[in-house]
């Protein structure tokens, strides 16, 4: 039997593909001043939402955690997806780093 995983940047051209059709206009962070950035910063009707893309058995880093739980304490909305609106393993609330709660919001 084979089975094929999706690679996380196919991940990321399939959500950004999805958001622009939604109507938002999307910059993909690509080696930014700020480690740990999400990877997709989509921008709609005044509003900012960035988006970290993972596998489904992915984790966040521990500077990815620091980073999210930071933009989400300065009021911005930020995402966890495996796939297009769908969330990533842990709650919005708690940011998980291989098992081990890190931080909540």
């Amino acid at each position: 039997m084979i089975i094929r995983y999706m690679l996380e940047s196919s991940r990321q051209t399939q959500i950004k593909k999805k958001l622009q059709e939604d109507g938002w206009i999307v910059v993909k962070l690509i080696k930014t001043s700020l480690t740990g950035i999400p990877d997709i910063l989509a921008l709609k009707d005044g509003k900012a939402m960035f988006v970290e893309v993972k596998q489904p058995k992915g984790v966040l880093s521990p500077i990815q955690s620091h980073v999210i739980e930071n933009l989400r304490t300065n009021g911005f909305e930020v995402n966890i997806w495996t796939k297009y609106k769908e969330d990533y393993t842990c709650t919005p609330e708690k940011l998980v780093y291989k098992d081990k709660q890190v931080g909540s919001i």
